[in-house]
């Protein structure tokens, strides 16, 4: 399955960094939205939880367990941290990847959490309907 699609495009060069799983569902659902006159996919980019990327971002603590390294990713404009994302990584063939990102939400004081898997199964199920 190939694509042109903007994220794959600039990820493509860095393909070896993504489990095979997720790479597979980020191409199925560009690939998907090529196809597509209205958004059927990620409107969002999911590396950096954003559309508007800010100027930097900071990583502001890692965490470990099972394996899995989890570091915390926050926007900074201005001076003022932001949107954060959560990346799950763990180690292959001697080299670290990722196997998702996870957003954490809040809206009126409830607070959600997601994962671009998640995510991306639940836009694939939506175009199977």
């Amino acid at each position: 399955m190939a694509s042109t699609g903007p994220m794959i495009v600039v990820l493509r060069p860095r393909r070896e960094s993504f489990d095979q799983k997720l790479w597979k569902m980020l191409v199925a659902d560009e690939v998907a939205q090529s196809k597509a006159t209205e958004i059927v996919g990620l409107d969002f980019d999911p590396i950096l939880n954003t559309q508007d990327p800010s100027p930097k971002y900071l990583v502001n603590r890692v965490s470990m367990r099972g394996g899995h390294c989890n570091p915390v990713v926050v926007a900074v404009s201005h001076g003022v941290q932001g949107e954060d994302v959560m990346p799950e990584l763990i180690r292959s063939n001697g080299r670290w990847i990722f196997v998702n990102f996870h957003y954490r939400s809040e809206d009126n004081g409830k607070v959600e959490d997601t994962d671009l898997l998640q995510m991306l199964n639940e836009l694939k199920e939506e175009r199977s309907k």
